[in-house]
């Protein structure tokens, strides 16, 4: 299931539901602010149930970067070997 906030016509929930392993997910998206005139949640969470347990997950973004290059503090070793495509 997916619901769509009507103001802003953003997703603010998504359920995904597994029958068969008795298993859910849902991702909720919240508190959406302004970043280069795009809505985006600076909040996200995730909750996965499975047998009577739950699983929950925060996200809290303090700062968003829409299409810009960044640089990473790391590098790939040499030795490195891809294990799939």
């Amino acid at each position: 299931a997916y619901i769509i906030h009507p103001d802003l016509m953003k997703l603010t929930e998504i359920i995904f539901k597994n029958i068969e392993r008795q298993a859910e997910l849902e991702i909720k998206f919240s508190d959406y602010i302004d970043i280069e005139s795009k809505k985006l949640p600076q909040e996200i969470h995730l909750n996965l149930r499975k047998d009577n347990k739950d699983v929950l997950v925060n996200f809290r973004y303090k700062k968003l970067t829409v299409n810009k290059n960044i640089k990473t503090p790391f590098r790939i070793p040499t030795k490195y070997q891809q294990i799939w495509p």
